[in-house]
């Protein structure tokens, strides 16, 4: 008789327990979604910023391409290792307020517009390709992998 006192004395005493490693399992399971949902986020509006500047950067490309050809000067080095002129990324960035690297891949001298762009920038890089009448946005975040 005494065991069974016993024992219904620590059931309440167990389910407490239970409820509390419950509570407390489910709290640390929310707060680490949380975290992970707000380092995603986090993530893509890094992206987002980084597509913005490589829109503004190829719309100053365009525009400092057509300044070039009213003066007459050259803009496009496939030479060069960027693709551009000296001083012309420089140029780039001062009316942009861009610091990411850009590369132009590849210059179309008869519609006088850019078929291929890179935008490098923060572990971010933008792809722009003109195929045919269409823009293609691609944006690659870098990611370190491996340490040798």
């Amino acid at each position: 008789m005494q065991e069974n006192i016993h024992i219904e004395k620590e059931r309440p005493l167990l389910h407490k327990r239970n409820y509390l490693v419950t509570i407390i399992l489910s709290l640390i399971l929310f707060l680490f979604l949380i975290s992970i949902g707000a380092i995603w986020f986090s993530q893509r509006e890094s992206a987002r910023r980084v597509l913005k500047e490589a829109k503004l950067v190829h719309l100053a490309v365009k525009m400092t391409a057509l300044e070039y050809y009213g003066l007459n000067q050259s803009f496009y080095d496939p030479e060069s290792s960027n693709g551009f002129e000296d001083g012309v990324v420089d140029e780039l960035k001062k009316v942009t307020g861009c610091n990411g690297d850009i590369y132009l891949v590849d210059w179309d001298l008869e519609s006088f517009s850019a078929l291929h762009l890179l935008y490098i920038q923060d572990g971010f890089a933008v792809d722009y390709r003109l195929v045919g009448d269409e823009d293609i946005w691609n944006v690659y975040e870098f990611k370190h992998v491996i340490m040798h």
